[in-house]
């Protein structure tokens, strides 16, 4: 559903495409001839909106409303209790993994795709105005793909770094592991380290996700969609299945609010938040003891 809505948003900004995108929902014991005509009332109707249900005669669509906090039962997270958070030593992930694992005393393990690499002290203090000016030095004002992965990867691991010390900063017990999510063996050889190291694990947070530029769905490389998806939504049935041994009490994803709404050159992005959704509800149905 996020993909089509992200396709038919870039539909609509092309002039003169005539191609209508359209996500119909339906009950499974719809009468065929019922649904029929649902779908031709939609091809014929002209609306603006992409996703929508048929229920009986009745037509329903998706839409925004207001709704109180639900109470989460915070009192099932155990002080000291094991957490496991992919991406968590980058971005948004980071900084909410430090909130609530000195909230709650976790013991977290951060899982990212990138080893830690060496970050030399001088990168530490650096301004944003002297990191500029050492990546202008870095590149040399070319454009060199090779030169650009190199300097990627340097921020990444100064990122990494930095994060790191502020886990350590603020008291809470985080360790660091390199793996990428996509490989299953090697995901589950992870997990049974962290275990070994600490315990079983009580709770999952999936932040890690692949944020690359704006694409439009016709320029896009396979590879880069497969990445795209397999790091979000695929990861999340490695984490849900290499767990099922464990005392899972909370499963947590991060999506985004594109993958309800489309987004113009996301299509990947918004594919991969959408089907995540679908998962941690999938996750409700397979582990009923887990909040997700």
């Amino acid at each position: 559903t996020g993909l089509f809505k992200s396709l038919s948003l870039e539909r609509v900004s092309k002039k003169g495409d005539a191609l209508k995108i359209q996500v119909i929902d339906a009950p499974s014991d719809e009468r065929p001839a019922d649904l029929a005509g649902y779908v031709l009332a939609e091809l014929a109707g002209g609306r603006p909106e992409v996703e929508v249900s048929w229920c009986q005669g009745r037509r329903h669509i998706v839409t925004t409303a207001a709704q109180a906090i639900e109470e989460a039962g915070t009192a099932s997270i155990l002080p000291g209790s094991v957490w496991v958070v992919t991406g968590g030593a980058r971005g948004i992930t980071a900084s909410v993994a430090i909130a609530f694992g000195k909230k709650y005393g976790l013991r977290l393990h951060l899982i990212g795709r990138q080893p830690p690499g060496e970050v030399q002290e001088a990168w530490r203090n650096m301004s944003p105005e002297q990191w500029a000016q050492m990546k202008r030095s870095w590149l040399g004002g070319q454009r060199d793909q090779r030169k650009l992965a190199e300097w990627d990867s340097v921020c990444r691991a100064r990122e990494i770094d930095n994060n790191l010390r502020r886990f350590a900063d603020a008291g809470v017990h985080a360790t660091y592991h390199a793996c990428d999510l996509r490989d299953w063996d090697r995901l589950g050889v992870t997990l049974d380290r962290i275990r070994q190291a600490d315990g079983p694990i009580t709770g999952v947070v999936h932040g890690a996700g692949t944020v690359g530029g704006f694409t439009r769905f016709a320029s896009m490389r396979l590879e880069d969609i497969v990445q795209g998806v397999d790091t979000k939504a695929t990861a999340a049935v490695a984490l849900v299945c290499l767990t099922r041994h464990d005392p899972l009490r909370w499963f947590i994803g991060f999506a985004s609010i594109a993958g309800r709404s489309g987004a113009v050159g996301r299509t990947d992005y918004t594919l991969a938040s959408d089907l995540l959704c679908k998962l941690v509800g999938w996750c409700r149905t397979e582990r009923p003891d887990c909040r997700a």
